[in-house]
């Protein structure tokens, strides 16, 4: 189902569907409400024009649907309506006006986020993201470049197929011939000889049927030379083909991921997890792995229609011509039906990596989803979306089996007429009974093998159209993606190891790539020395984090500049900056890997005293012990069979292994209990002050009093400026006006 007016795709809905558009395309008010109404999709500021746009809806629809509409209440001007337009569809069978039911709902349109959770309350949604920019199938010259490398291998494959294919295709001529020969036998005679009797035409038979003897053993033992010829060529190019396939999957897979690691953090901000792991399970499987399978049949089917025709004409010319139209029929229908295959193929697998994007996101969430005893809601979701990929499914099927119906008819029917034509030329004497026989076979082979040319030439297309998002990851330039985070253009610099471990923040402006309109950051300038333990609050979303971030080098400044030791980070060696950051987030990543190699992700090469060193220094030796398995405890995914507390004792344990010079504290004590905490600050401070020590200094983001008192300088944030500085004991005592709001909890809620 294609969009004109939008230049994009909806994925189609089927069996008892139901569809959340998501758009983020920006149009004026006016715009918008003509596109939509185009379609009778209404998202319009004032019901007035709900009512018109629905009236007219109505009117031109042949079959109404029941219609939710989800209106986003805009916060400014009106062509903001376009960045976010909600669309609940809910197709029943229904015939009258009075079956439509309007729904507004107040949606924030900057915040996608909370407008997900929103929508994710509301019953019977399924969320399939509407594509603005559709992947273009790529050329199926460039999906058949994968195959290149593997060009000697393939080589190798394709004449082993070939002999095979060829010494296959002796068996029709064989029969024919075995046939003749059997027709030529005198059964009187023969009987006669086998009771006795003795003539001279008797010695002229026996002599006839030792020859036909003797030319059925030759045919036998020639077919037997072919059999065993094609055999060993079918194990050769079936083993060859299956392993070229599965060594391009790795090498695509390897290829995938790679690129995938090498984009920039906006690319991840504006993907989903689930989705970019089934662009390297399904979709390289059916590119790459089918594509190769694809290959194998197209060719041997190629190689037997060439040999049946061959042969054929070989036969009889006349009945070959007779039987010539419908091999460009077959031809022309299954060009149509790959074409229609691969649009179906490509919704198919959007909807399977949306299913797999629920799966992984329930999965990773699934203490949330049995807290709130929504474990049926979840079930139903996920159905649902399997229900919406199998009805691709199950339409490709029906197709599939029309064409082959039809195909297999068409293909019967002319083999019909050419059995009754070449009986009549048998009765004429213009052939042979075998050579009629031979002739049907080969037309059969030809029928079934044109079948098969056009089931192969459906797994191109197939593959053409699942590899449209599958090139499109792999099109995209990861050194030109990360060159605007990573260096700019002059040689990477590497700092000696003596240099000077200051931090310089000035006038940093910074806003979301994904939301270039909304300033997080304001002019921030302040510097982080040697030695200093500096603090960062504020609200929440003030920006604490995206300082962080920023000096992590995921995102780049707007405007302004962040400089260690007087050289700009853009300048830097990114891997050689983030060497020297060591950072802890408030919901620290732990894999599904024992506590001992999550502790050393940073460092795979440490030893063991050195991870327990860090474990001690992070306050978390103890409970290790105390673990079933002590370091070698799986602590599964995310983290899961460790309490959050423990969680960020091993994530600070795996920051100071790879001892930075700056350590970057997300509340990394939110979820310490004060004991804990006051352990982890001393035990912060001690490696501070110690001179034996890499660490150079310690910014940490936090709203507990207990580790702003510790700082010896804390950085208030505010609307994304900093509007207090000083010790937590001067701004309490004197001007602190927005500290003590934060503290007495007037403002927002707090990271």
């Amino acid at each position: 189902m294609l969009w004109p007016s939008y230049g994009c795709r909806l994925m189609p809905i089927l069996t008892n569907p139901t569809l959340l558009i998501r758009s983020h395309n920006i149009y004026s008010s006016e715009v918008a409400r003509r596109k939509l109404y185009t379609f009778g999709l209404l998202s319009i500021n004032k019901p007035k024009e709900v009512r018109r746009c629905l009236s007219s809806y109505l009117k031109d629809a042949k079959r109404p649907a029941p219609m939710h509409v989800f209106h986003h209440q805009c916060r400014s001007s009106s062509y903001q309506l376009g960045t976010s337009i909600y669309n609940h569809f809910h197709r029943r069978d229904c015939t009258t006006p009075s079956n439509i039911h309007l729904r507004f709902v107040s949606i924030n349109p900057t915040n996608k986020e909370e407008s997900d959770n929103k929508l994710s309350d509301e019953p019977n949604i399924l969320p399939i993201q509407l594509q603005t920019h559709r992947d273009k199938p790529p050329p199926i010259s460039k999906v058949l470049s994968i195959l290149l490398p593997e060009y000697k291998w393939l080589t190798l494959a394709v004449g082993a197929l070939t002999i095979s294919t060829a010494a296959t295709m002796q068996f029709p001529n064989a029969i024919a011939s075995m046939i003749d020969i059997l027709n030529g036998v005198d059964v009187a005679a023969a009987t006669e000889i086998l009771d006795g009797a003795q003539s001279i035409e008797d010695g002229e038979s026996i002599l006839t049927i030792h020859v036909q003897k003797e030319q059925m053993k030759s045919i036998a033992v020639e077919m037997m030379g072919y059999f065993t010829v094609g055999a060993i060529g079918t194990a050769v190019h079936s083993a060859m083909f299956d392993s070229i396939g599965q060594k391009i999957g790795a090498r695509l897979r390897k290829q995938l991921f790679t690129t995938i690691m090498q984009q920039p953090v906006e690319f991840f901000d504006n993907s989903r997890a689930g989705e970019l792991a089934n662009r390297l399970s399904t979709d390289v499987h059916e590119v790459a792995e089918h594509l190769v399978q694809n290959i194998a049949l197209f060719l041997t089917d190629f190689v037997r229609i060439i040999t049946a025709i061959g042969s054929m004409i070989a036969i009889s010319p006349i009945l070959t011509f007779y039987l010539s139209p419908v091999i460009p029929l077959l031809g022309g229908c299954a060009s149509f039906y790959g074409k229609f295959i691969k649009a179906l193929s490509k919704q198919h697998l959007d909807v399977l990596a949306h299913s797999t994007h629920v799966a992984t996101e329930r999965f990773s969430g699934i203490t949330t989803v049995l807290s709130f005893g929504q474990k049926q809601k979840e079930v139903t979701r996920y159905s649902r979306v399997i229900e919406a990929a199998y009805g691709y499914a199950r339409k490709v099927a029906i197709y599939q089996g029309a064409f082959f119906g039809s195909s297999q008819f068409v293909g019967n029917s002319a083999l019909l007429g050419v059995l009754w034509l070449g009986s009549m030329q048998v009765f004429d004497g213009q052939m042979t009974a075998g050579q009629l026989t031979g002739f049907c076979m080969y037309a059969a082979i030809l029928s079934e093998s044109i079948g098969g040319v056009s089931e192969s030439m459906g797994g191109f297309l197939k593959a053409q159209g699942s590899g449209a998002r599958l090139f499109s990851l792999l099109d995209k330039d990861a050194s030109a993606a990360a060159s605007s985070l990573d260096v700019t253009e002059t040689q990477p610099i590497k700092l000696s190891p003596n240099y000077e471990p200051t931090i310089q923040f000035t006038d940093v402006q910074f806003a979301f790539p994904s939301h270039p309109t909304v300033t997080v950051l304001n002019e921030v300038t302040f510097r982080l020395t040697k030695g200093e333990f500096l603090g960062l609050t504020g609200s929440s979303g003030s920006g604490k984090s995206s300082i962080l971030s920023l000096l992590m080098r995921f995102y780049n400044p707007s405007r302004g500049t962040i400089s260690l030791d007087g050289f700009d980070i853009k300048d830097l060696d990114p891997e050689w900056l983030r060497s020297q950051l060591g950072t802890v987030r408030q919901e620290p990543i732990l894999f599904h890997a024992s506590v001992f190699e999550n502790v050393a992700y940073g460092k795979p090469d440490a030893t063991r005293s050195e991870v327990i060193e860090a474990c001690i220094a992070a306050n978390a030796h103890h409970f290790i012990l105390d673990l079933p398995d002590g370091y070698e405890t799986i602590v599964g995914e995310r983290g899961a069979s460790v309490s959050g507390g423990q969680k960020q004792r091993l994530s600070i344990a795996r920051a100071l292994l790879t001892k930075p010079r700056f350590l970057l504290l997300d509340e990394a004590s939110s979820a310490l209990d004060q004991a804990g905490e006051q352990d982890l600050l001393q035990r912060l401070r001690s490696l501070l002050d110690s001179k034996n020590n890499n660490l150079a200094a310690v910014l940490f983001v936090t709203h507990k009093k207990s580790v702003m008192r510790t700082c010896d300088r804390v950085l208030v944030l505010h609307d994304g400026k900093i509007v207090e500085k000083g010790s937590y004991d001067f701004l309490d005592s004197t001007k602190g006006d927005q500290l003590r709001k934060l503290m007495m909890g007037e403002s927002s809620e707090l990271k």
